[in-house]
């Protein structure tokens, strides 16, 4: 149970981690554009 919610969280944290990345390469593509 406990080992199950582990799992769940750091799925979490990896598609926010992902999010933020993908947001971060969209910026720095505005930024070379400019």
């Amino acid at each position: 149970m406990g080992n199950r919610w582990l799992c769940q969280s750091q799925n979490s944290l990896f598609l926010v981690f992902r999010f933020w990345h993908f947001l971060y390469e969209f910026f720095l593509f505005i930024l070379k554009r400019s």
